[in-house]
């Protein structure tokens, strides 16, 4: 159980790394982020070491599964915050490809060609229906 705390980042330690090491869950970024405002402005942020953040005093509760309910531990933070993503986005397939560039309309035409999402610093996009949808990632 993820108990009230603050606790001390580590070296090249990133918010998922905070939320699974001390909350159990991916989750835990977002309530995590929101307790922290005043330092952290989004997900992705670099975190300097021996900064003290503010715990949940609940764990966040696990997005019902559906692909794979725990990523390889070598994933990356983006591929973390990805397959947290993914989670909570049930119109995604199951299999991703990154589009090469933030898109500038919700008509432009993914790049490559399959690519169905990108993770922009404080939005997600995923292309469903021929279109663009942006989701600021405060709301996962």
């Amino acid at each position: 159980m993820c108990a009230f705390k603050t606790i001390l980042v580590g070296q090249g330690q990133s918010l998922a790394d905070v939320a699974i090491e001390h909350c159990g869950s991916l989750d835990a970024m977002f309530a995590i982020l929101s307790l922290n405002r005043s330092i952290l402005s989004g997900i992705t942020d670099d975190i300097a070491p021996a900064t003290s953040l503010t715990l949940p005093d609940e764990p966040s509760k696990p997005a019902p599964a559906l692909h794979h309910t725990t990523p390889p531990p070598s994933y990356s933070t983006a591929q973390l915050i990805t397959h947290a993503l993914a989670q909570r986005l049930p119109q995604l397939p199951a299999s991703l490809v990154e589009n090469e560039h933030e898109p500038l309309t919700a008509n432009d035409p993914p790049q490559p060609p399959q690519a169905n999402y990108y993770l922009g610093d404080d939005h997600v996009y995923h292309h469903t229906n021929g279109r663009w949808k942006r989701t600021p990632l405060i709301n996962f």
